[in-house]
Order: structure tokens, then sequence, then C-alpha cells
């Protein structure tokens, strides 16, 4: 492969429901600009960044933030729940203590579960994605959806892909 350009990305895990079947479990070649960070690239492959708990390129974890070079490789990995990798940096903020819903327009029947089986669950049917980001963030609400775009947006921090 040309190098120049492009980085090699591979996604871990059940990342690789985002991407289409002929991706998946595979190594890709992404073109790449100067200006495109981490982030952008994996949300480019249809991976949310609150799906992503860890990325490393070229064998060093980055940040969302960070800027690789043409030819790196990028491993990205979802939420590591049974190997504590503490030393190393998560991208996701910690887990919220308090677990409290925000849930999307069309989840008003997951929403109505939630609640009575106890969770504080915020919904109703008329909520624009803006209002929904900001309730999650202002309220630090866990945003649940089906909406990749939505789980995109930069103010989502703690977003829950329903598959």
């Amino acid at each position: 492969m040309n190098d120049r350009g492009h980085v090699e990305v591979r996604a871990y895990a059940e990342l690789n429901d985002f991407l289409s079947p002929d991706a998946r479990g595979t190594t890709l070649a992404r073109p790449v600009r100067p200006h495109q960070t981490v982030k952008d690239i994996v949300e480019a492959l249809g991976i949310p960044h609150t799906e992503i708990d860890l990325v490393v390129v070229d064998g060093e974890p980055v940040g969302f933030d960070h800027r690789p070079h043409p030819g790196a490789r990028l491993a990205v990995y979802p939420m590591f729940e049974r190997v504590d990798i503490g030393p190393i940096g998560r991208l996701r903020p910690a887990p919220l203590r308090d677990p409290r819903f925000v849930a999307d327009v069309h989840l008003g029947r997951l929403a109505r579960l939630l609640r009575l089986v106890g969770f504080d669950t915020r919904w109703r049917n008329d909520l624009t994605d803006e209002e929904l980001a900001t309730i999650g963030r202002r309220e630090h609400r866990i945003l649940l959806t089906r909406d990749r775009g939505l789980l995109k947006r930069r103010d989502v921090t703690h977003g829950l892909y329903l598959r």
C-alpha cells in the first residue's frame, strides 16, 4: 500500500458493528489530511466517539485530538470491561456514578421501561438533537439513541448506541 496520504485503521470487537460487512475485521486504508484528528477519521468510518475507549497510533495511546501522519497505523478499541487498562489513558470520561439517561425521541417505550425499574430518564417526543446533547452534557446524563450522527456530536460525552 502507498503510505502517502493514507492511514491504516483497524477497529476491534463490537466497533466492527458500525462498519460495512466487507470492512469488518480488516485493516482499512483511509485518506488523511493534515488537519484531521483521530476523532475525525474514526467518525468518518461511522464509529461514534462515545463507543471508543482507547485509540493506539503506532503503538502509543493517543487522544481524540491527535493528528496522525500519513502511513500511521490506528487501532481503535471499545470499552474494556474485563481488562483494567488503568495506566493507559482512556479517551472517554469516567463512568457516571449515578446513571441517569436522556432518551432520543424514538425511544419512548424504552424510556418508560427504564422509569418503571427506577432509572431517572428524561424523554420527550419533540426534542431536537441539539436539545438532547445539551441535556446530556448539562445534567450529566447518558444519551441513548440509534442515531450515529447524534453520538458524533462534539458536546456528547456519555452516549450509548442501542443495537
